[in-house]
């Protein structure tokens, strides 16, 4: 058959709250791998302050949805105040946040090929 597709890889939404870091608390959190493009999703990311990683490397981004470098992107407040985010291969950082504000924001990044062997969180 020409011009036959092969349907693209997707994870599904995954709640990826069970893996947030010690402080941390969020409405939603989610991962989703379409393809070699992962979306990191999180609403109400209420943090302790200051510098910090709401995923590491420990819990957090596991084989198949990790970046191969680091990608910067902002998050916001309910007021609109911006934070200074990057999504690495050890996992999220939120930079200089103000302690129990929540924030909210979205990141896509491109993954090496290899699949998942196993899916991170809960279906969402």
């Amino acid at each position: 058959m020409l011009n036959a597709r092969i349907p693209e890889y997707d994870s599904g939404e995954r709640d990826m709250r069970s893996v947030l870091s010690a402080g941390y608390t969020a409405a939603l959190f989610t991962m989703q791998r379409v393809g070699r493009l992962v979306t990191i999703t999180f609403e109400d990311l209420v943090t302790p302050g200051g510098t910090g990683f709401a995923v590491t490397a420990s819990t957090g981004l596991p084989a198949g949805f990790r970046p191969t470098g680091e990608r910067n992107f902002s998050a916001t407040s309910g007021s609109g105040v911006g934070v200074r985010c990057r999504v690495r291969l050890s996992g999220i950082a939120v930079n200089q946040a103000t302690a129990g504000t929540a924030y909210s924001g979205t990141v896509t990044y491109l993954v090496p090929l290899a699949l998942p062997t196993t899916l991170p969180g809960t279906p969402a």
